[in-house]
């Protein structure tokens, strides 16, 4: 959903490319706004519903676009890169002021990172600071409408729960207790 609830932004996988497409909720206005020959992950909108972000694979590593939007819904500009060289899984989240990113590190394991977002389109290189340690699974991050916090999913074998934890980092508090999967934390 965009920001302003009227249209979606729509991943699609073909044999060669992958494609974001913006589509009104009426079904009408389908746009094309960025076709790659890499696989896409993760698009997320901006708070402003005004741009696209979403991973892009390279090898072993992602970068992380951001591709401006009109009122229309078409694309206005190139995708920007804004971080490459990120070994990032497929799950991240955007904060709602846009100068924070929240994303899976995935190895073996996986953990947070917070990485600063530039306002210079020069500036390509941060500086990544690690939220979670340990041999967990965490992912789908979800930052906070405030920006304070972070809901996510932690798993170990079949069992994953929900935790929070503020978002400069510090101590997670298990928000629930199942004995079951689950996943995909959505601020309200």
């Amino acid at each position: 959903w965009s920001p302003t609830m009227d249209r979606l932004a729509i991943h699609t996988l073909g044999d060669i490319f992958s494609t974001i497409w913006i589509v009104n909720l009426d079904g009408s206005g389908i746009h094309k706004v960025a076709e790659e020959n890499y696989s896409i992950s993760s698009i997320q909108w901006s708070a402003g519903g005004d741009a696209i972000y979403y991973f892009r694979a390279i090898g072993s590593t992602k970068e992380l676009l951001k591709i401006k939007i009109d009122k229309v819904g078409n694309a206005s500009a190139q995708p920007d890169i804004l971080q490459s060289g990120l070994q990032a899984g497929d799950d991240f989240d955007i904060s709602a002021d846009n100068r924070r990113v929240v994303y899976t590190r995935e190895q073996t394991h996986s953990n947070l990172w917070r990485l600063p977002l530039q306002q210079k389109k020069s500036d390509t290189t941060f500086a990544a600071y690690q939220l979670t340690t340990g041999t967990f699974i965490d992912f789908t991050p979800a930052i906070s409408p405030d920006g304070k916090t972070i809901a996510f999913s932690r798993a170990k074998g079949k069992i994953a729960n929900i935790y929070l934890m503020p978002a400069s980092g510090g101590e997670l508090r298990q928000l629930t207790h199942l004995s079951s999967y689950n996943s995909t934390p959505c601020w309200s």
